[in-house]
């Protein structure tokens, strides 16, 4: 007789001296005073029970559980969980394990159980959440170190323990209804196994060099107190060190030379001489260079680098599967492999080096924190007998967004350019604009092509191109950067016209549901699911973009009445939830970084098949671990990159790897 299938919901409330939030699961798993407190838990609609370990048996429902392989898992961020059940002898294999929090992501909305509550309108409970952080800074660490005892438990504070469990079974109580109030649209079939893949690469962690870290955070100390003793020379005694911005704006005014605000971009204006005030006397500018090294952040991510990474020197769980709701991209966590800086100097390698022989202030006497900042992806290294095969997509979001669009002569371009018959694209954005033939078109122009390019895409104008010339070291006046919107725009024309077009169809879906509606190679409808509304864009994989609780109101323009579309999400910069105005261009920025995912993601699982064993990703680049011995690692993940997705029949791919010995990029 077949055992029928069961869903099991549970939570963990643990208490260890290691810092969850510093140090993340793996290395908290390791904390040997680690202990479970309570595991409430439901089987199916069945009520909740809590069970304590540390005062009665595990129940026999409880082990039941464990023991059946047709017992499905769902936890909460369960990484955490099923990290610290494996560290404490209770084992339940990846496949039989879900996760709420990743599918509140696929559907648009925020992880957090607070905010996920408070999304889905359930503010009553919210309260009850929020009482839970007292008592877990309560019972789940150390007390203080000014209190008397060392920890807290159900014998010191018996009434605060009751409403502990009380509130560990409504935890459970709320995240069972969360998962079966939310649709699986795309939380199965091969995104789950995608996020089978993900647990996997996160569980093998990325090789980190502690030697190389300790030499990083030695430099940039000893760099540190040495400008800021410069700094205290050159202003009298009026600045201490680079951190006090106010104290340095002071003594900056002093000088009968205003700034305004300290800010890096203002300071980098004021360096390069382009500050309204014109350029700072000299003494001024040598302070404001101090300021720019001392302000540098970088000794932070070595030293997170430390804290993050478990007893075998491997960081694990700093990539957060389909953390970028609004595209399904993967997100950092602590260590953030995402957000790290562009590096200043070419051969990261040889910096990190120089700091670990002790050399970094003779090599780079005038920048030694920039090498600091610039080789944290060196601190990554394999074991002996390993080396690493980093590979990177080329131009992945402009041949995407010209294939999704459909604009013809740019695809063409790009497959002649992989071919080796073709010009560069930068230069041939630059040379369509302006009537020039790509071989007369000069470095200076070919970077104004290649920030055209990164910059208008997405319907981006004057201040899109100002944001993104920046990062490149080009500036030019307004008027130039609005002839060149209008000619990079008059070169796209399919493009273009996939901004309106979508945006349209969005609209459309929203005002006329359950009607699907077409965009270049998107699909759009307006679904209700549980008396909650999504507009869904189907992309050319098959996957769903979700935008929770879509609305379009009419706004008054100079021009006429325009329908507007927004949805519930979290801003980019306040993270807050609120309703957000979208356009076509975000739409289809949203579409196209969606779409390069899938194709990441699809590389991810050939390079799993092909034995490359993958241990990271960024944006879209691969990091794999092979034996020093694999020979052809690095022409294996190429080729992986760029075979095409069954869905993406003409979307030119282009890939560049290299094997290293520390990790830096590819391309």
């Amino acid at each position: 007789m077949k055992t029928p299938a069961r869903t099991f919901y549970g939570d963990l409330e643990t208490f260890a001296t290691t810092d969850l939030k510093k140090a993340g699961p793996f290395r908290y798993a390791e904390d040997p005073e680690l202990e479970i407190l309570l595991f409430p838990y439901a089987v199916d609609n069945g009520p909740v029970q809590v069970w304590e370990p540390g005062i009665e048996p595990m129940p026999a429902e409880l082990r039941s559980c464990f023991e059946d392989p047709h017992t499905t898992f769902v936890f909460h961020n369960s990484q955490f969980d099923r990290t610290v059940l494996d560290a404490l002898g209770y084992h339940v294999p990846l496949r039989r394990w879900r996760d709420s929090m990743v599918l509140a992501y696929t559907c648009g909305l925020p992880g957090g159980m607070e905010d996920l509550g408070r999304a889905l309108g359930l503010p009553e409970e919210q309260a009850k959440l929020k009482e839970g952080k007292a008592l877990i800074q309560r019972f789940c660490k150390p007390a203080p170190k000014n209190h008397k005892a060392y920890r807290y438990d159900r014998t010191t504070h018996p009434e605060e323990w009751q409403r502990f469990r009380e509130y560990a079974t409504r935890d459970v109580e709320v995240m069972r209804w969360i998962w079966n109030a939310l649709p699986h649209w795309v939380y199965q079939g091969e995104e789950l196994e995608l996020w089978f893949l993900d647990q996997e690469i996160n569980e093998r962690g990325l090789p980190v060099d502690p030697v190389g870290v300790e030499a990083a955070v030695a430099t940039a100390s000893a760099t540190v107190k040495r400008l800021d003793y410069e700094l205290e020379q050159l202003t009298g005694g009026a600045v201490e060190n680079g951190t006090r911005v106010e104290a340095l704006r002071s003594w900056i005014s002093e000088q009968g030379w205003f700034l305004g605000d300290m800010k890096e971009a203002t300071v980098t204006w004021a360096l390069a001489g382009r500050h309204p005030n014109g350029p700072p006397p000299p003494h001024v500018h040598r302070a404001l260079e101090i300021r720019q090294q001392v302000a540098k952040t970088s000794a932070a991510k070595y030293k997170t680098l430390v804290r993050a990474a478990s007893s075998d020197n491997r960081m694990r769980g700093v990539l957060q599967f389909y953390g970028a709701f609004r595209t399904g991209r993967w997100a950092g966590r602590r260590f953030q492999p995402q957000n790290l800086p562009r590096p200043s100097i070419k051969q990261t390698v040889a910096g990190m080096e120089s700091m670990i022989r002790g050399t970094t202030d003779l090599l780079y006497a005038e920048s030694p924190m920039e090498v600091v900042s610039s080789c944290i992806r060196a601190a990554i290294k394999p074991p002996d007998g390993y080396k690493l095969a980093v590979g990177d997509l080329a131009n992945i979001e402009g041949r995407v967004l010209a294939w999704l669009a459909g604009e013809s002569w740019k695809i063409r371009a790009f497959e002649a350019y992989d071919r080796g018959t073709g010009p560069d694209l930068y230069k041939v954005a630059y040379g369509n604009a302006f009537g020039l033939k790509p071989e007369n078109v000069d470095d200076d122009q070919r970077q104004i092509g290649k920030v055209m390019e990164l910059a208008l895409g997405y319907q981006g104008a004057v201040g899109a191109f100002h944001s993104m010339a920046g990062n490149y070291g080009v500036e030019l006046p307004d008027e130039r950067v609005v002839e060149l919107v209008k000619a990079w725009r008059n070169i796209h024309p399919t493009i273009k016209g996939f901004w309106y077009k979508t945006e349209e169809a969005a609209i459309a879906a929203v005002t006329r549901p359950g009607q699907v509606f077409k965009a270049g190679r998107a699909l759009w409808k307006c679904v209700e699911h549980n008396g909650y509304r999504w507009l869904l864009a189907k992309l050319p994989s098959g996957r769903f973009l979700c935008y929770f609780d879509p609305d379009v109101r009419t706004v008054e323009m100079d021009y006429g009445d325009k329908p507007r579309l927004s949805y519930m999400g979290f801003h980019t910069y306040t993270h807050k939830w609120k309703r957000l105005d979208t356009y076509g261009g975000k739409l289809v920025e949203n579409l196209t970084q969606a779409t390069a995912r899938d194709v990441l993601a699809h590389g991810l699982r050939l390079a799993e098949l092909s034995s490359l064993n993958p241990i990271g990703h960024v944006h879209d680049e691969i990091i794999a671990e092979v034996p020093e011995a694999m020979e052809g690692a690095a022409e294996r993940l190429e080729a992986v990159l760029c075979e095409l997705p069954p869905w993406a029949g003409g979307l030119p791919l282009a890939a560049e790897a290299k094997t290293q010995q520390r990790y830096a990029k590819a391309a």
